[in-house]
């Protein structure tokens, strides 16, 4: 009866650590798409929209410009530049909010 209840005890205790771990997997992962916004005074990322599959859209002010960058689990393309008066009129209206 002793072996059984040390597997029994042994067993509930290796799920418990497991347990411990996927929770701290996800909360890791939770924080790091919440992380704080840097103080970049030539980089912002001004918008995030994410897609099924671990994709994401960024509109990131580089500078004087907008642009959108797509990324995936494997890359990370520029979709489109909006120029420099989309980033004027973008922080105009950052401004009023």
């Amino acid at each position: 009866m002793n072996e059984l209840a040390f597997a029994l005890r042994f067993f509930a205790a290796l799920a418990v650590v497991a347990g411990v771990l996927v929770g701290l997997r996800y909360a890791g992962l939770a924080l790091q798409r919440g992380r704080a916004r840097s103080d970049s005074r030539y980089l912002a990322v001004l918008d995030t929209a994410y897609l099924p599959g671990g994709a994401s859209l960024h509109v990131v002010r580089a500078g004087e410009r907008l642009v959108v960058v797509g990324r995936s689990a494997s890359s990370i393309v520029t979709l489109g530049d909006l120029g420099a008066s989309a980033a004027r009129g973008a922080a105009d209206g950052l401004r009023e909010t």
